[in-house]
């Protein structure tokens, strides 16, 4: 007989507030497989105030969105896999709305997090990112939920 393990691949959507030199939310979906490799496609939508805001301007603000991709691995940090480190990198296609850019640019996404599944399908993130592209760089800290298949 060949034993069978349990673990299995888990699919979950995250959301996360950030604040950093920008402020915004991020919404991805994550997948696991059971080497605990991971993927992350998401979106990040930043705003921050404008440095030069005219009184007939619309839009006051400096704006930063990215689709991205980061890929990954989790690192059990307790027995009872109730906290883990989700450590991964990818690449975003940015969009940077500012005062002196206009532009698109692939940006460099460093993304560690700290997950605390509490349940099968529950749990909360802390999540430290910095974005680099040539517009304009992000840094700061995500807090959020994720929600679906966190653990056996």
């Amino acid at each position: 007989m060949n034993a069978q393990s349990k673990e299995s691949n888990k699919f979950y959507a995250s959301t996360e507030l950030n604040i950093g030199n920008y402020l915004g939310w991020e919404l991805n979906v994550n997948f696991v497989t059971k080497k605990q490799n991971t993927v992350k496609i998401g979106f990040l939508n930043l705003l921050r105030g404008s440095d030069d805001v005219d009184d007939d301007e619309l839009f006051p603000y400096d704006l930063c969105q990215s689709f991205q991709i980061c890929f990954g691995k989790i690192y059990e940090l307790n027995p009872k896999e109730t906290v883990r480190a989700n450590i991964s990198v990818g690449l975003g296609s940015t969009l940077v709305l500012d005062e002196s850019n206009a532009g698109r640019s692939v940006s460099l996404i460093i993304n560690p997090k700290i997950e605390f599944p509490f349940t099968r399908f529950f749990g909360l993130t802390f999540s430290p990112m910095l974005q680099l592209n040539k517009h304009s760089s992000y840094y700061g800290i995500g807090i959020g939920c994720v929600i679906g298949v966190l653990r056996d």
